[in-house]
């Protein structure tokens, strides 16, 4: 059974599937950039905490792929 006033097959292709990737690379990304605040001095004296650990966390997770 047809739509009404089409003529022919449907066809369908799938292009872009969806998938889940792992992008290791996302993390390492974030690691530069933080290493490059804290470097360039935008990381506040009250922020380093929570930044080193932050960093030591996405370390950890690098080694583990």
């Amino acid at each position: 059974m047809g739509m009404p006033g089409v003529d022919g097959a449907f066809e369908a292709t799938l292009e872009n599937p969806l998938t889940h990737v792992v992008n290791p690379n996302a993390d390492r990304s974030k690691i530069e950039d933080m290493e490059e605040a804290l470097r360039s001095g935008k990381v506040t004296r009250e922020e380093m905490p929570d930044t080193f650990e932050e960093l030591a966390k996405l370390y950890r997770q690098t080694q583990a792929i």
